[in-house]
């Protein structure tokens, strides 16, 4: 055997055991992350309906975060049963074994179909989270309608080729602009992340560099403008994740990827909704930037400062003797 064609069983066995391995040990351990922080964020709304005021809202909160789960829970079955198929019952075909089995035949079935479309649904989501976020930090500036734009229209585009690609592979048409599309929507994806995240990262970072003396002295502003708050709020780890996968990911022929990309790919729905848990725990627990946050902390500088000019004052006061007083 040539070490050419040697090199080329190594690599088919590195991909069929990051499949076999990632698409279900690694993402059943992702999963149970994001199912830890699910019941975190469940227990607290479920303490939270006591209050009749925002009843709605915690139920709303609820419903979405459990529509999240369910769109991972899915993700998880399916590409679990796509393993049993290929690795199990086709373990032996002919054509290349389990991984010939699973490209030329798993990867063409409706569930796999399906499993791209709730992708789509994770990423809507996701990126709508996002932009709403990033109209809550800056509603109170007088740019938040040109700092909208930008994120707002890359959302749309990314929108409009996820569906330009969906729709195409939900009919098996094979097509030379396949590859490119994808693509596309995935620098469009990245861009959407990468945006939004740095408008919301640099929105904090210049509060908190106008209230570092004032607010670093005190816990009520701290969990605001921290740097977790700053990655969590920014979704960094969201934009970490897309740019490894669109770093590893091969232009030129867009299906067979490395093995880094293909455990990063498979890895992604879970991340997303990690992150997405991570966030909306700090939003539950009141520790979010909200539409207040800023004059709340503004207003926490201008007292402590109010407070300082009346300590200072005091300090000059000049306390005359008893004796004195009665000669007076």
């Amino acid at each position: 055997m040539s070490k050419d064609a040697q090199a080329t069983k190594v690599d088919r066995n590195l991909f069929a055991s990051v499949k076999l391995v990632g698409g279900t040990t690694v993402n059943g351990l992702l999963y149970g992350i994001a199912l830890g922080l699910y019941c975190l964020c469940a227990l607290s709304l479920f303490q939270e309906l006591k209050c009749p005021g925002h009843r709605r809202h915690h139920i709303f909160t609820l419903i979405h975060l459990s529509l999240v789960m369910s769109c991972g829970l899915f993700v998880l079955a399916a590409m679990n049963w796509e393993v049993r198929v290929a690795f199990i019952d086709y373990a032996h075909y002919m054509k290349g074994g389990s991984l010939g089995y699973n490209l030329l035949f798993v990867s063409h079935l409706p569930i796999d179909v399906a499993i791209g479309g709730v992708r789509m649904v994770l990423y809507v989501l996701l990126l709508g989270i996002m932009i709403w976020r990033l109209w809550v930090i800056w509603n109170t500036s007088r740019y938040v309608t040109v700092v909208m734009t930008l994120p707002v229209l890359s959302l749309l585009a990314f929108l409009g080729f996820e569906i330009f690609t969906f729709v195409p592979t939900s009919h098996k048409s094979n097509d030379s602009l396949a590859p490119v599309r994808v693509f596309t929507s995935m620098v469009l994806g990245l861009a959407t992340v990468v945006i939004t995240g740095f408008l919301i990262v640099w929105r904090i970072v210049s509060f908190r560099r106008r209230h570092a003396k004032t607010l670093g002295q005190h816990a009520l502003g701290s969990h605001y403008i921290s740097i977790i708050a700053i990655l969590v709020e920014s979704f960094s780890l969201v934009a970490v994740w897309l740019s490894c996968e669109l770093a590893t990911n091969d232009r030129d022929y867009i299906w067979e990827n490395s093995s880094s990309n293909l455990f990063l790919s498979q890895s992604e729905p879970f991340i997303i909704i990690i992150a997405y848990f991570l966030f909306m725990y700090r939003i539950i627990a009141k520790r979010a930037w909200t539409r207040d946050t800023e004059r709340q902390l503004t207003t926490l500088q201008w007292n402590r400062s109010q407070q300082q000019t009346i300590d200072t004052e005091s300090a000059f006061v000049i306390e005359i003797p008893p004796a004195h007083r009665r000669a007076g």
